[in-house]
C-alpha cells in the first residue's frame, strides 16, 4: 500500500549541494500553479451553475408563456364543453406547472449552489492570496538578508588581507629598524578618516519597502509619529538593567498594525513581518530585556522606540554603515567612554593594530548577519510547513464543499425531473465516489516535486574555513578529520547522552518511541541554533539538559543538512539492486558489507557508530518488529537519499529496508573483515602515483580518454579475484523494467551525476574491450613501475597537477605505440580511430 504523502513533505525544491543557499522557491512555485489550477476550476463551475439557471430560467418562461395562451375564438373557444377542449386546456396547464418547477430549480440552485459557491470562490482566493503574501513577504527578507550577509563577507575577507598585508609590513619595518635599515621601508601612513554625510545628502524622497508595500521616507516618519501617539507606551523595568522608557509591547504594536495599516488586516503573519522590519533594517524598535532582535507579538516582550530629536527616521535609511552594524543584535553596540583627561599624551594606533582591530570588528559583523541569515531560513521553514499544511487543508476543504454544492445540484434536479431515476442515479454515482482525501493524494502524486532537505547556511572563516566555527551543513569528512576514530565530535556526543538518557525514562511506551518520535521543528530549530558551534566547544553538559526524543529529531536534522547524505547518493542504486534481486540471505549481506567499506572514512566510522547505539537500544529496550519498524520508517529516508527526488523515490520502501537489515545482522555488516576491507579501500582511495613532471603539452581530450579504462593497480591474483568480484557487484543497474524511457535517462544522468573517487573497488566496471584493457594495463604498469617513477601506496592525496603529469607520461607511451602501430599492420587500432571518428 502506498504511505499517505502530504503537501509539508512533497512540495520542497531538489537538494542542490553545489549551491550555498536554501532554494525555496521551486517546490513553493508548483504548489501555487495548482493552487491557480484550483482557483480556474471554481471559476468554471461558478460559469457552469450560472448558464444552468439562465437555462433553466428560460425553458421556464417559454413554458409558462405556452401555459397562459388564451383560446382562439375560432378554434377551441367555441367548445367550451367539449372533452377535446378539457384535454387542451389540460396540456397547457402542464406546460405552465412544468415551467413553475423550472423555476423554482433555477431559484433552489441559485440559492444553495451559485450563491454560497461565489462566497466560498472568494474566501478560496482571499486565504491562498494571503498566506502567500506572507510567505512572500518573508522570502523578500531572506534576500534581503542574503545581500547583506555576501556583502559583510567581502568585507570581512578584504578587512582580513589588509591586515594581513600591514602586519608584514609592520614585521619588515621592526627587523629593518633592528639592523639598522630604517630607511628602506617606511609604513604606510594611515588612511584618512571619513568624512561625516552632510545634512544635504539625506534624501527624503528615498523609496523604502514595509512588508509588500513601497512607500516614501516620508511616509515611514508619518506612520511612525502616528505609531507612538496611539500605541501604549510606558515605563519597563528591567533586573540589574534598570528602567527603560517608550516602551511597548510587541502584543500592542502588532494589534494596533492589523487595525490601522492595510496590508496587515487580518493576517497576523504579515504583522509580525513588519514588525519585524521596523527593528530590522529600520531600527526604529529594539527588544530589550531579552537576547536577540527577533519581533514577537506577545504581552511578555517589550520594545523600545527609538528617540530623536524631530523623531524622525531618516537617518536611519541614510546611514547604511550604522544600520550594518546595529543590526547584529546587539552584538556591536557602541560603548561610549569618557575621553581621557589628558588627550595630548595618547601615542597614536600603530597601522597593523588598527587593520587587525577593524578586521576582528568585520569578522564579529559577518558572523552575525550569518547567524541572522541561518536563524530567517529557519523561520521560512517553519513558515513552509505552516504554509504546506494550511494550503493542504484549504484545498481539502474545497473538494468538500464543491462536494457538497454539486450534491445539493443534484437535488434540486430531482425535483424536476423525478421520473429520469436514471439520470439522477448516474450523477449521485460520480457524486459519493468523490472522496476529497483521494485527490489530495492525486495531487501529490502528479504534483510533487521534491522531500524536505534543509541546507545550512554556513560561516566561512577567512583562515580556517567552514569546519571550526559550526557542525550544521559542514561535510562529514571535515568533520571527521578533527577526532582520531573519524566519527564527528558532535554525534558522539548525541549518541552518548541519548545512551545514558534511555534508562531515566520510566514510562515503557515512551522509551520505545526514543529513536522515532517526531518532534516540533521549531524545538529542533532552536535546539540546533544553541548546539551549532565549533566541535571542540561542545561538552556533554551542553546536550544533557535536552531529552532524548529532541535529541534523536535533532541528529536527524543534523543528518539532513549535510552535503552528501550519509549512505552517499552515488550507493542507492546499488542497495536498492542487492535489495531486489538476491535471496541467499549470506550473500546479499556480504554484498552490503563490501558496499558499505568503500565509503568514505567519516560515513563509514558515522554509520557504524549510529547503528551500534540503535542495536543495544533496540537488544536492551524492545526488540518487536513494530519497534523496529518505526525506527527504519523514520531513519531510512535520512541515511539512505537519492541525488533526485520524485514521487517514486520519495515512496520507495528501499531506505526503510535497507535500515532494517542494517540493524537485524548489524554484527554481520559491521564485522571486523568489513573494517579490514574499509581500510584497504581507503590506501587505494588515497593511493596517487609520484611521476616527474613532463615538459610537453599533451591534449586534455586525449588524457581523458586514456584515463576513462584505467583500472587500479593489481599484484597478484589474489588482489585481481577480488577486484573482479567488486567491480562486478559495483555495476549495479536498477530494476527500470516498469519505468518509463525519460525516468530511465533522467536515473542513468542522475547515477552518473558524481564523479566516482579514484581507485574505488565497488564502483569500478570492468573494460569493455579484453584487448583494450591489456593494451592499457600494458601501458599503465610500465609507466608506474618505470625506474625513473614512483608509485606509494601509502601517500596521501596529490595536487591534481600530479595527476595530469602522469597521464600526460601514459599518453607519451601512448603515442609511442601507435607509432610502432603504424609499422605493424597486424595491430588492431581502431580503438583510437573510433574515438576520432565520434569526436569528429
Amino acid at each position: 500500500m502506498t504511505p499517505i504523502q502530504h503537501f509539508k513533505t512533497t512540495f520542497w525544491s531538489q537538494k542542490q549541494p553545489e549551491l550555498t543557499l536554501p532554494d525555496f522557491q521551486t517546490g513553493y512555485s508548483v504548489l501555487h500553479q495548482k493552487l491557480g489550477q484550483s482557483k480556474c476550476e471554481n471559476e468554471e463551475l461558478v460559469s457552469f451553475f450560472k448558464e444552468r439557471i439562465a437555462i433553466e430560467e428560460g425553458y421556464a418562461n417559454k413554458l409558462c408563456e405556452q401555459g397562459k395562451l388564451q383560446l382562439k375564438p375560432g378554434g377551441f373557444g367555441r367548445d367550451e364543453g367539449a372533452g377535446l377542449v378539457k384535454c387542451f386546456s389540460q396540456l397547457k396547464e402542464t406546460s405552465r406547472r412544468i415551467g413553475e418547477q423550472h423555476k423554482t430549480t433555477a431559484n433552489a440552485v441559485q440559492s444553495h449552489v451559485l450563491t454560497p459557491l461565489q462566497e466560498f470562490h472568494e474566501d478560496y482566493k482571499r486565504n491562498v492570496s494571503h498566506s502567500k503574501q506572507a510567505v512572500d513577504s518573508m522570502l523578500k527578507q531572506f534576500d534581503g538578508l542574503v545581500k547583506e550577509a555576501e556583502k559583510s563577507r567581502h568585507v570581512y575577507h578584504r578587512k582580513c588581507k589588509d591586515a594581513d598585508k600591514a602586519e608584514e609590513l609592520a614585521v619588515k619595518h621592526a627587523a629593518n629598524v633592528t639592523t639598522g635599515d630604517e630607511k628602506s621601508i617606511t609604513p604606510p601612513p594611515p588612511p584618512p578618516a571619513p568624512l561625516p554625510p552632510s545634512q544635504e545628502d539625506t534624501n527624503m524622497n528615498t523609496k523604502i519597502q514595509l512588508g509588500n508595500q513601497i512607500m516614501l521616507q516620508t511616509e515611514l516618519d508619518g506612520l511612525v509619529r502616528r505609531m507612538r501617539q496611539e500605541i501604549t507606551m510606558g515605563d519597563h523595568r528591567v533586573p540589574i538593567l534598570g528602567t527603560y522608557k517608550n516602551t511597548s509591547t510587541g502584543e500592542d504594536i502588532a494589534i494596533w498594525l492589523q487595525q490601522h495599516l492595510a496590508q496587515c488586516k487580518d493576517s497576523p503573519a504579515m504583522a509580525d513581518v513588519v514588525g519585524q522590519q521596523l527593528i530590522q533594517p529600520y531600527h526604529i524598535l529594539r527588544l530589550i530585556g531579552q537576547r536577540g532582535n527577533k519581533f514577537t507579538a506577545s504581552a511578555n516582550s517589550y520594545y523600545q522606540w527609538r528617540v530623536a530629536g524631530d523623531e524622525d527616521t531618516s537617518s536611519i535609511a541614510s546611514s547604511t554603515t550604522e544600520a550594518t552594524y546595529a543590526a547584529l543584535g546587539g552584538l556591536m553596540e557602541k560603548i561610549t567612554i569618557a575621553p581621557p583627561l589628558v588627550t595630548n599624551t595618547t601615542p597614536p594606533e600603530e597601522p597593523h593594530k588598527k587593520s587587525r582591530r577593524e578586521a576582528e570588528k568585520a569578522d564579529q559583523a559577518y558572523r552575525a548577519s550569518v547567524l541572522k541569515l541561518d536563524q530567517m531560513r529557519m523561520a521560512i521553514e517553519e513558515a513552509m510547513f505552516a504554509h504546506l499544511t494550511e494550503m493542504e487543508q484549504v484545498e481539502l476543504e474545497r473538494i468538500q464543499k464543491l462536494k457538497e454544492f454539486i450534491s445539493s445540484f443534484i437535488a434540486s434536479m430531482s425535483v424536476v425531473i423525478p421520473q429520469d431515476k436514471l439520470v439522477i442515479e448516474e450523477m449521485m454515482v460520480f457524486q459519493e465516489s468523490l472522496k476529497p482525501d483521494q485527490d489530495i493524494q492525486f495531487i501529490v502524486q502528479q504534483y510533487a516535486v521534491a522531500s524536505f532537505s534543509p541546507k545550512a547556511i554556513l560561516y566561512d572563516n577567512y583562515y580556517h574555513g567552514t569546519c571550526h566555527d559550526q557542525v550544521f551543513g559542514v561535510p562529514l569528512e571535515e568533520l571527521g578529520k578533527q577526532t582520531q576514530d573519524n566519527v564527528p565530535r558532535f554525534i558522539s556526543i548525541l549518541l552518548q547522552v541519548i545512551d545514558k538518557s534511555i534508562d531515566t525514562i520510566t514510562d515503557a511506551e515512551e522509551k520505545k518511541k526514543v529513536w522515532s518520535t517526531p518532534c516540533a521543528l521549531d524545538r529542533v530549530h532552536a535546539t540546533c541554533i544553541e548546539l551549532n558551534m565549533g566541535s571542540d566547544l561542545l561538552n556533554l553538559e551542553m546536550v544533557q539538559k535536552y531529552e532524548p526524543q529532541l535529541l534523536v529529531a535533532v541528529l536527524r536534522y543534523f543528518l539532513l543538512e549535510l552535503p552528501e547524505c550519509l549512505m552517499t547518493y552515488e550507493f542507492y542504486d546499488p542497495v536498492e539492486a542487492l535489495l531486489g534481486g538476491n535471496d541467499n540471505e549470506e550473500l546479499r549481506l556480504a554484498s552490503f558489507s563490501n558496499l558499505i567499506a568503500t565509503l568514505p572514512r567519516a560515513h563509514f566510522a558515522s554509520l557504524s557508530a549510529i547503528f551500534e547505539n540503535i542495536t543495544r537500544f533496540v537488544s536492551k529496550v524492545d526488540a518487536s518488529e513494530e519497534t523496529v519498524h518505526s525506527i527504519c520508517q523514520s531513519l531510512g529516508p535520512v541515511i539512505l537519499r537519492s541525488r533526485i527526488d520524485s514521487f517514486t523515490v520519495m515512496n520507495s520502501k528501499v531506505p526503510v529496508k535497507f535500515v532494517h537489515e542494517l540493524i537485524k545482522h548489524s554484527k554481520e555488516i559491521f564485522s571486523e573483515s568489513t573494517v579490514k576491507l574499509h581500510a584497504e579501500s581507503e590506501k587505494r582511495r588515497l593511493a596517487r602515483p609520484i611521476v616527474a613532471p613532463s615538459e610537453d603539452a599533451r591534449s586534455e581530450k586525449r588524457a581523458t580518454r586514456l584515463m576513462s579504462f584505467m583500472r587500479p593497480t593489481i599484484h597478484t591474483a589474489e588482489e585481481l579475484n577480488k577486484w573482479t568480484m567488486h567491480s562486478m557487484m559495483g555495476v549495479f543497474q536498477r530494476n527500470t523494467s516498469q519505468s518509463s524511457p525519460t525516468e530511465q535517462q533522467q536515473q542513468h544522468t542522475a547515477s552518473r551525476s558524481v564523479p566516482l573517487a579514484f581507485g574505488s573497488t565497488i564502483t569500478e566496471s570492468p573494460p569493455s574491450s579484453p584487448r583494450i584493457s591489456a593494451a592499457a594495463d600494458e601501458i599503465v604498469q610500465e609507466t608506474m613501475f618505470d625506474g625513473d617513477h614512483i608509485f606509494d601506496e601509502e601517500t596521501d592525496d596529490k595536487s591534481q597537477d600530479i595527476l595530469n603529469d602522469f597521464e600526460e607520461v601514459v599518453e607519451e607511451k601512448v603515442e609511442k605505440k601507435e607509432n610502432n602501430t603504424q609499422e605493424r599492420p597486424n595491430i588492431d587500432s581502431s580503438f583510437f580511430d573510433d574515438d576520432d571518428e565520434e569526436d569528429d
